[in-house]
């Protein structure tokens, strides 16, 4: 998408000697395009032991980012949880996983989206550490309401998901390389997940572990 900014010069006219001098409409050139960013999301660990590695690009797995948001009117706060997953459309590929993460805070201004500076500043070592005790190390939470929630879909479907009360042994969630980017689109927070840690499907009867998971993915600013 090119963005062109038309700058509009007001006409003068001159009057000497009977003659009239008109400056003609100056439009500077477009400006060029910003480079689509690119995600390239990618899953790799061990599930009981099991080895999977999901790659964005291959075998139809894609990368979905969402926002879930609370708005509320000012001067009242208006919350949002910052969603990735990488599944594959085509039905014969099932394993997938997501990555809820919230829940971020902020007085919105009419347009339902946090500012650049706000999203940006959600996801600083100063504010993580402000929220959940640790930059980097951060806690689990049902439903990614005050931390992170891990959800893995195994090769029949079922869904597994991380849950706050786990007393699993070894349970560690950490946020790395998280940068900022932006094109002409959207803004991203693009990261790199390392985490190991338990799930249980919806019954809570049957669970899996994820051991050294890495998942590289982004959240999005704003919904499209």
């Amino acid at each position: 998408m090119t963005v062109t900014k038309n700058t509009l010069f007001a006409v003068l006219g001159l009057t000497l000697i009977g003659f009239a001098c008109q400056r003609h409409q100056v439009v500077p050139p477009p400006e060029p395009p910003i480079d689509q960013v690119e995600v390239d999301c990618m899953f790799d660990g061990l599930v009981n032991s099991i080895q999977y590695s999901l790659q964005e690009g291959t075998n139809d797995y894609e990368c979905n980012m969402l926002v879930t948001k609370n708005i509320q009117p000012s001067p009242l706060t208006s919350t949002a949880i910052y969603t990735d997953s990488l599944g594959s459309t085509s039905p014969s590929v099932i394993p997938g996983i997501r990555l809820d993460l919230g829940s971020f805070s902020w007085i919105d201004d009419g347009s339902n989206n946090p500012t650049i500076s706000e999203f940006q500043t959600f996801f600083s070592g100063a504010n993580l550490m402000s929220q959940f005790g640790d930059s980097v190390n951060l806690p689990y939470s049902d439903f990614g309401a005050s931390g992170v929630q891990i959800t893995w879909v195994d090769s029949a479907g079922v869904a597994y998901y991380s849950r706050d009360t786990s007393t699993y042994l070894g349970t560690i969630f950490l946020l790395n390389n998280v940068t900022y980017e932006a094109d002409n689109d959207n803004e991203y927070v693009k990261w790199s997940a390392l985490f190991t840690c338990q799930l249980w499907d919806a019954s809570g009867t049957a669970s899996v572990v994820i051991s050294n998971g890495v998942f590289n993915g982004a959240f999005r600013r704003r919904t499209q």
